[in-house]
């Protein structure tokens, strides 16, 4: 990324946390300027979380309480 590109986003983003600041203060229902989640890499390994369907799909276990992503069968 370009560093003047880069400057700019980072000029915006301080902007926007200082214009949500002020709002609050005037008591203005305000919320802080959105971020990226980072989020916890899910891994399948051979004695949890997959398994192979008797149809011959992969099935991958998501949790307890949600639903599960089943593959296609291979055809290589």
């Amino acid at each position: 990324m370009h560093a003047h590109i880069a400057q700019a986003v980072a000029y915006d983003l301080w902007d926007a946390v200082a214009i949500s600041r002020a709002n609050r203060a005037l008591g203005l229902k305000a919320r802080a300027p959105w971020r990226e989640k980072k989020y916890q890499p899910l891994s399948f390994t051979a004695k949890f979380g997959r398994w192979i369907t008797p149809e011959g799909r992969v099935a991958l276990s998501l949790g307890r309480g949600r639903g599960r992503i089943v593959l296609p069968p291979s055809t290589g």
